[in-house]
């Protein structure tokens, strides 16, 4: 198995498109993304992430989760280490502290 593995900042930004970091664009002009991959702790930490965006913008995190379940764990662009697709149990919601 050859490739890069791209973490967490890196996925993040690709998903961005035409908005992304512009050095992640530049970057990503110059490599073969289909011989990247992401790790489950990239995955761990993106579903980590849209839970706790789910507590202030529930249709924000509706829509990176459906990102999340499609083209990021479906390997459409790039690889996931065979033991990690997808996640077997997802972070927990989160629940606002009570005072």
């Amino acid at each position: 198995m050859s490739g890069r593995l791209l973490d967490t900042v890196t996925v993040s930004e690709l998903r961005k498109l035409h908005r992304a970091d512009a050095r992640v664009i530049a970057w990503e002009k110059t490599v073969t993304v289909r011989c990247s991959w992401i790790s489950v702790i990239t995955l761990n930490e993106i579903l980590t992430g849209i839970r706790q965006v789910e507590l202030r913008d529930p249709e924000f995190a509706a829509k990176l989760d459906a990102w999340y379940r499609g083209p990021l764990c479906t390997r459409s662009k790039v690889g996931c280490f065979p033991w990690i697709n997808p996640l077997r149990k997802p972070p927990p919601k989160y629940a606002s502290p009570t005072v």
